[in-house]
């Protein structure tokens, strides 16, 4: 369900932004949001990027929403063990929770957006 809202919400901004640039302003969210040093940054910048990218490339495909859903959860996934392996335990924790209030921040403003 998650993968469904961040699909979704990349799709509202990426309209006019570059890879390079959503990509950035993932990682600066979370930089906010957890407070790592600026080697941390460089991995975190990394990931996101390969993560923005191969988002974009699925979101191309002709693929089924099913099949689109299916391979965004995997792709969120590893993503997610990534950045396991690069911040500290701490820093995990905070990110797994500010994911969890983004997720619901999304949810709420998807549900707003709907109802309109």
């Amino acid at each position: 369900m998650w993968i469904t809202v961040l699909f979704l919400s990349l799709g509202a901004f990426a309209q006019e932004k570059t890879t390079e640039e959503r990509a950035t302003e993932m990682t600066e969210k979370m930089k906010e949001q957890i407070g790592f040093n600026e080697d941390t940054q460089k991995k975190v910048q990394e990931i996101n990027l390969d993560f923005v990218t191969k988002t974009e490339e699925i979101k191309k495909t002709d693929s089924s929403r099913m099949t689109k859903f299916k391979e965004l959860k995997t792709l969120g996934e590893e993503r997610e063990s990534q950045l396991k392996e690069v911040l500290t335990e701490e820093e995990f924790d905070a990110f797994k929770e500010h994911q969890s209030e983004n997720r619901k921040e999304l949810k709420q403003r998807f549900k707003a957006n709907r109802n309109k």
